[in-house]
């Protein structure tokens, strides 16, 4: 499928977008610090960049937005 922006103009788009806390990550971690999960690591060094790790109970979360893994 062409790209309807030209390389120059779809670089400084992409290169906007934040790949650490994002809004969906940041409401998360609220919503696990508000009952009481606490623990956890953010963006922890392991295969595939899970977003949110607690390592003593190897347990690994990813969030995935709309923006890249589709709408539907």
């Amino acid at each position: 499928m062409p790209d309807k922006f030209d390389r120059k103009t779809r670089s400084a788009i992409m290169s906007r977008i934040r790949s650490k806390n994002t809004s969906l990550e940041v409401n998360f971690r609220k919503l696990l610090w508000k009952h009481g999960l606490k623990g956890y690591r953010t963006h922890y060094k392991l295969h595939g960049k899970p977003d949110i790790v607690f390592v003593s109970k190897k347990v690994a979360i990813f969030l995935d937005g709309d923006f890249w893994h589709g709408y539907n």
